[in-house]
């Protein structure tokens, strides 16, 4: 299926019957907070759950460090990372 971004940010189908405004993930583990970064960088809501409640901060910290250190390189700019980190939700 073809997606892509409507005026209002979120994602429709070429035929236009679905719309995405919030991604859920399961697991804050390694893979879960790199889906939730990679997610919440193209603009949208995020929430992560995990069974483990540490894994939450943990996951944050990993997010934020990768974040900083793709400002850092140029690739987002602070504000890119501060809107990103605004749309993930623990």
């Amino acid at each position: 299926m073809n997606t892509a971004k409507s005026s209002s940010g979120s994602a429709t189908s070429s035929a236009g019957k679905s719309s995405v405004n919030k991604v859920g993930i399961v697991g804050a583990g390694q893979m879960g907070s790199g889906i939730a970064h990679t997610i919440a960088l193209a603009g949208y809501a995020v929430a992560i759950n995990d069974l483990a409640k540490d894994r939450f901060d943990l996951a944050h910290q990993t997010i934020d460090r990768n974040m900083t250190r793709q400002v850092s390189k140029s690739k987002i700019s602070e504000a890119e990372k501060n809107a990103a980190l605004a749309r993930i939700t623990f």
